[in-house]
């Protein structure tokens, strides 16, 4: 089961949507209050589920920058790039991304957050170039 709508009073809905298991095998869900009609609440869901079945997140990810980052090169680089450039993907986001942001929660995360990064490799007289490759090898989450 993906998702459920169940009532909590007069006018509302709780929809509940299934979002796997988390590292310890605890079931996660997304529950949202939705007022209206039924209907509104069955829109809502479909409307969630297929963001889901797209690779939307539905909720604010809570996760780190850093646990996002070895999941991304774990599930889609490594399989599609060869090692020397999966290597040097690693090397990059270590080196210039990882210690500014890595502890940083992808829902905190801004863009001001991803240039603040930018300006200090410029300022660090980095070439353009690095500045460009790291910018092409940052996922965005």
């Amino acid at each position: 089961m993906a998702g459920q709508i169940i009532k909590r009073g007069e006018k509302t809905w709780v929809v509940r949507i299934f979002q796997g298991r988390d590292e310890n095998g605890k079931r996660r869900y997304v529950n949202k209050t939705i007022h209206g009609t039924k209907k509104n609440a069955e829109t809502y869901l479909t409307a969630k589920l297929r963001d889901k079945d797209l690779g939307i997140n539905i909720e604010p990810a809570s996760e780190s920058l850093d646990k996002y980052l070895d999941k991304w090169l774990q599930t889609s680089v490594k399989p599609r790039v060869r090692p020397r450039t999966y290597d040097d993907y690693a090397a990059l986001l270590t080196r210039y991304i990882r210690e500014p942001l890595g502890a940083m929660k992808l829902a905190d995360l801004r863009p001001v957050d991803i240039q603040k990064v930018y300006q200090s490799m410029q300022e660090r007289d980095l070439s353009p170039r690095v500045t460009r490759y790291t910018h092409a090898v940052y996922p965005q989450p």
